[in-house]
């Protein structure tokens, strides 16, 4: 039950994830100079691998922590 609350709760932020990628590429679509492909492609990569690690370490520390208990 706990594990599948963990899913869940990772699913939840991976969709935060999405708009906030949304967003970003928005803001940078929109800068003052003309953003290329390749600078596109590299910051939505960015914020989509923070997004990741971010999720992934928080889903697998609250399973460590009930581990541990």
């Amino acid at each position: 039950m706990q594990f599948s609350l963990s899913i869940i709760f990772a699913t939840l932020l991976a969709v935060g994830a999405n708009a906030q990628i949304a967003a970003t590429a928005s803001t940078l679509a929109t800068a003052k100079h003309p953003v290329t492909a390749p600078e596109l492609n590299a910051g939505i990569t960015l914020v989509v691998l923070s997004k990741h690690i971010a999720v992934t370490y928080k889903a697998l520390e609250s399973i460590v922590r009930r581990d541990k208990n």
